[in-house]
């Protein structure tokens, strides 16, 4: 008897990490504003990485975050360094690709709470009231992650945090 519930637990928990295995790898999610600036106006926000904490999702979590910038003043080469709380952990973000006045793109290196790349791609369009931007994340998941998002969605997890940051760059650069 005992080694027929054993071997229906094993079955079980095989059938749930291939399950688990099988989700998709990637993740995408996109958010956008119309921003009431010239697009010009929103990208110098943008590409000066010293100004992220003035629109960040993320800054407010932690009010003793330490912050180094290094590389490049502006643009491509440069980088933010941070070290923060549990919710807000530890990393780099650094400018990998930049278009004027239209197109960043941003690598995220998450080293704590856990290790991760993500890809954050701002693109500014040109709009009848100002400009559209929009920011797009696509980050890699590996198994915990995959089971972790059985139970949450990544596209309202990250989504909300795109809403807010890019509410707080539409203030900041409307004043």
């Amino acid at each position: 008897m005992l080694s027929r519930v054993s071997l229906a637990i094993a079955v079980v928990l095989a059938a749930a990490w291939l399950y688990v295995a099988s989700r998709p790898g990637r993740y995408r999610v996109a958010r956008s504003v119309v921003v009431q600036a010239s697009c010009e106006a929103v990208y110098r926000e943008l590409e000066d990485v010293t100004q992220f904490p003035r629109w960040s999702p993320w800054d407010g979590r932690d009010p003793q975050i330490k912050r180094t910038f290094d590389g490049a003043p502006r643009g491509v080469g440069s980088r933010l360094r941070w070290q923060g709380n549990v919710l807000v952990g530890s990393g780099s973000m650094r400018i990998s690709m930049a278009t004027p006045p239209s197109q960043l793109r941003y690598l995220m290196q998450l080293e704590r709470p856990w290790q991760a790349t993500i890809e954050n791609e701002l693109r500014i369009a040109r709009a009848a009231q100002g400009c559209t931007v929009t920011w797009t994340v696509v980050g890699e998941l590996g198994f915990w992650a995959k089971l972790f998002l059985l139970f949450d969605d990544p596209d309202r997890r990250v989504g909300s945090d795109l809403e807010l940051g890019l509410a707080k760059l539409k203030l900041l650069v409307e004043q």
